[in-house]
């Protein structure tokens, strides 16, 4: 196992990651190394093909839906 992914955690998630959990996520345009991401936020990033618009956009929408969710219980979201 390489030596980076001893006790490391997600850099997006902060979960912990070890074994095949534990993924280098590189730059798929220059194809450098990045930092050690967990499965899930490593295919997040993928399926978005790294477009930030996107991640962006995907942002905003689970806050929108956060939001309009607290207001039909009757409080409002932070």
């Amino acid at each position: 196992m390489d030596s980076a992914l001893k006790d490391a955690s997600c850099e997006i998630c902060d979960r912990p990651v070890e074994g095949r959990e534990a993924h280098f996520d590189h730059d798929h345009e220059t194809n450098l190394r990045r930092d050690v991401l967990c499965c899930s936020c490593n295919l997040m990033l993928g399926h978005a093909h790294d477009n930030i618009h996107v991640l962006r956009a995907g942002a905003r929408y689970i806050l929108r839906h956060r939001k309009r969710a607290e207001r039909a219980r009757g409080r409002e979201a932070p």
